[in-house]
C-alpha cells in the first residue's frame, strides 16, 4: 500500500534537516519543509538544493500549521516521524487539526506520536525516551473529530514497553 501512496505533494511536518523526506524525495513534486528551528531548516534547504519545488515553512511556535502558504484540499499526503512523540498534546492536535483542510479528499497522513500515559502534565524530559503525555485513544479522538478517517493505528515499544504509536489517517472522499 505505502509504495502506491500517493506523494506529489507532500508535507512533512517538524521535518528537522529532512531525513524523511530524503527517503521518498523521487517520488514527490512538491515538498513542504515545516519545522521550529531556522537552523534545521536551513541544514534542510542544502540537503535539497538540487531539487526544485520545495518549500520551507519556519514557525517559531511549534504550534499548527501556517494557514496562508499551503492551498486548501492540496496535499496528496502529510507526514510526521520521530518528532511528534516529543510534543505538547495541544501542539499534537493542532498538526492534527491544521492537516486535515490541506489535504485533497482522499489523501493520507501519517503520524507517529507518542503513547506514553504517564506523568501527564510532567516535563517530557524526565519521561524515557524524552516521550510526552499521550495515548493511542487521544490521538484517535482528535483525528476523528478534525474529520479524519481512521484506516490503522499500531502501538510499538521504543524506548518503554507501548511507549509509541504510527496512526494512517485518511481524509474522506465528499
Amino acid at each position: 500500500m505505502f509504495n502506491q501512496l500517493d506523494l506529489a505533494h507532500t508535507l512533512e511536518i517538524a521535518c528537522g534537516t529532512g531525513r524523511h523526506s530524503a527517503q521518498v524525495a523521487d517520488r514527490i513534486k512538491e515538498l513542504y519543509l515545516l519545522d521550529s528551528s531556522a537552523g534545521a531548516l536551513q541544514e534542510a534547504r542544502e540537503r535539497f538544493k538540487e531539487k526544485e519545488d520545495v518549500i520551507y515553512i519556519i514557525n517559531s511556535s511549534g504550534i499548527g500549521i501556517p494557514h496562508d502558504i499551503i492551498p486548501r484540499d492540496h496535499l496528496t499526503a502529510v507526514f510526521s516521524y520521530d518528532a511528534m512523540v516529543h510534543f505538547e498534546k495541544e501542539a499534537v492536535e493542532s498538526y492534527v487539526r491544521d492537516s486535515f483542510p490541506l489535504l485533497q479528499p482522499g489523501g493520507y497522513a501519517l503520524f507517529h506520536h507518542s503513547n506514553f500515559s504517564s506523568n501527564p502534565g510532567g516535563k517530557f524530559t524526565d519521561n524515557p525516551g524524552w516521550r510526552n503525555y499521550m495515548t493511542q485513544d487521544l490521538f484517535n479522538s482528535y483525528a476523528t473529530t478534525a474529520g479524519y478517517e481512521i484506516v490503522g493505528s499500531t502501538v510499538f515499544e521504543f524506548s518503554a514497553p507501548d511507549s509509541d504509536c504510527v496512526t494512517l489517517l485518511r481524509k474522506p472522499v465528499a
